[in-house]
């Protein structure tokens, strides 16, 4: 039984769909890797290897490098999310 944001009664995992969709709005802000972990709620292993995931797709980049990396969405990125967030609004009527 599928609940709101692709949860499960039975498991409140979050689906890789829906931490993909939070991440892309939290770089939208231009965030480093610690406000991600912290918005997102996931571990700098898991951060780091979604964002790296991300990166490869096009759909988040790296805009500052000097002192600490800072990552933004692309406009891939926001088209995506978009349409996330499109696709989760008629799931959930």
């Amino acid at each position: 039984m599928q609940q709101g944001g692709g949860r499960t009664r039975m498991n409140n995992r979050r689906s890789e769909t829906d931490i993909v969709t939070e991440i892309l709005r939290v770089a939208l802000e231009r965030p480093g890797i610690t406000r991600v972990m912290y918005s997102v709620n996931l571990n700098h292993r898991a951060a780091d290897k979604y964002l790296n995931d991300l990166q490869k797709k096009g759909l988040v980049e790296i805009v500052d490098r000097s002192l600490r990396k800072r990552f933004q969405t692309t406009p891939r990125g926001k088209e995506v999310l978009d349409h996330l967030e499109e696709a989760m609004q008629l799931l959930q009527q």
